[in-house]
């Protein structure tokens, strides 16, 4: 069992880092024009463009994080039942997974590139369509239960290749964590293709690899007072619901205080931005006893998780909060 992890796990390694080259090449090309003409024309010229179809708002952004969040309890949970030998229980794990995957999926917006080359006398030589979707999900701190993360540390610890978690042996802390929906959902497909093939221990494999390579952790120095006052801001609502006012303030405070921190490790680009959500928190202070007091948190809390830093093929929203995405 363990010679089969490890060389699916090099090779998986192997793959992802292709995926990664392929994915910050198309990134790059979807940030220029929307149609691009490359070369003279005297013997070839081509020509590539771009439509996006689709958008993604903010709401459904959300959603798509607390879904994602619920694919990593059913890797997990598929995890232990093949470990325990309960094909069946782990197979209804699997399926559950993918079809939370194929949501998220849908939701996501689709970039359709072209390319079409010609030859100088007019002719196409060269046609092709690709189909780019951002479909690393953000899944923030606060949004992971312990009992889900805890199993995804224990299965990159094994594999090592543990980064940017808080371990024994370390004091770096993660701030957020990116789900790879493309890989986990095709290591998804393949374990319910081997346990059809009564292939338990492939399965096993599978799902082990889904945990390690399809979920990365990630530590930014700028980002921690983000994680810290989001938490803050978090408590604060709980504290509005039970009319523990000063309690509320208190932890407003907090997110003041952190979201200031923040802007000394951005510096003046973060300027406006803090500014003028430290005077909406003060302001939220002086009537944390008004009846929309716990809806403008969740709307601050939104505003700092928009701020953490982005990593190539994240989902990002397309539309501000509140559009529809239709």
């Amino acid at each position: 069992m363990k010679k089969t992890v490890d060389w699916i796990a090099c090779r998986g390694r192997v793959l992802a880092g292709v995926a990664l080259i392929l994915t910050l090449a198309a990134s790059a090309a979807l940030a220029q024009a929307p149609s691009e003409t490359l070369g003279t024309g005297t013997k070839y010229q081509t020509v590539v463009t771009r439509h996006t179809e689709g958008s993604l708002s903010v709401e459904d952004l959300q959603q798509a994080t607390v879904l994602g969040a619920r694919i990593l309890h059913h890797l997990n949970e598929a995890f232990i039942d093949l470990t325990d030998g309960q094909p069946k229980a782990a197979q209804g794990e699997i399926e559950n997974g993918l079809a939370l995957s194929r949501v998220i999926r849908e939701m996501l917006p689709v970039t359709v590139v072209e390319t079409v080359v010609k030859n100088a006398d007019g002719k196409v030589v060269y046609r092709a369509t690709d189909r780019i979707q951002d479909d690393r999900i953000p899944l923030f701190h606060d949004t992971i239960a312990v009992e889900i993360v805890e199993p995804l540390v224990e299965a990159k610890k094994k594999q090592a290749a543990v980064k940017g978690v808080k371990l024994a042996d370390t004091e770096v802390i993660y701030t957020s964590v990116l789900l790879d929906l493309g890989y986990v959902q095709r290591k998804l497909k393949r374990a319910k293709s081997l346990l059809a093939d009564d292939n338990q221990e492939g399965a096993l494999a599978q799902i082990f690899l889904a945990q390690t390579n399809g979920v990365e952790f990630i530590a930014s120095k700028e980002d921690s007072p983000l994680v810290e006052a989001v938490a803050a801001l978090r408590l604060a609502e709980d504290m509005v619901a039970s009319k523990r006012t000063e309690a509320a303030r208190r932890n407003l405070q907090i997110a003041r205080d952190q979201i200031e921190i923040y802007r000394g490790l951005i510096g003046a680009t973060a300027d406006q931005k803090v500014h003028e959500l430290d005077d909406e928190i003060a302001d939220l202070m002086k009537k944390v006893e008004a009846e929309d007091a716990i809806a403008l948190i969740r709307k601050f809390r939104n505003r700092i998780e928009s701020w953490f830093s982005v990593q190539t093929g994240q989902a990002v929203p397309t539309k501000p909060q509140g559009v529809s995405a239709n």
